[in-house]
This record gives C-alpha cells, sequence and structure tokens, in this order.
C-alpha cells in the first residue's frame, strides 16, 4: 500500500515538476517515487514497529 501510494504521489510530483514524461527511463521520477516509498516505510516502521524496553 506504503509503494502504490508513493508511485501516484511520485507521478503527480514529477508531474508539476515537468519531468514525468521525458525519452527513455524516466530516472528522476523513479527516484521521487523510491525516496517517497523509503520515507513511508520508515514512517510507517516507526509507528508500528516492535517497541524494545
Amino acid at each position: 500500500m506504503i509503494g502504490m501510494g508513493a508511485d501516484l504521489i511520485g507521478t503527480g510530483i514529477a508531474a508539476g515538476l515537468g519531468v514525468a514524461d521525458t525519452r527513455g527511463i524516466d530516472w528522476i521520477e523513479l527516484g521521487i517515487q523510491v525516496a517517497l516509498a523509503v520515507l513511508g516505510v520508515s514512517l510507517a516502521t516507526g509507528m508500528y514497529g516492535k517497541r524494545r524496553e
């Protein structure tokens, strides 16, 4: 779910920046999507991960 959300949001950000549709592989768009996925997973892990006491 986090990855799908990161994909949609990342595509929107890339479109806003004008880099969503380039020739070949859209590396900038892919980088934005991966960064958002990493951020989302990190936040989810911090919120719902096991806590050691």
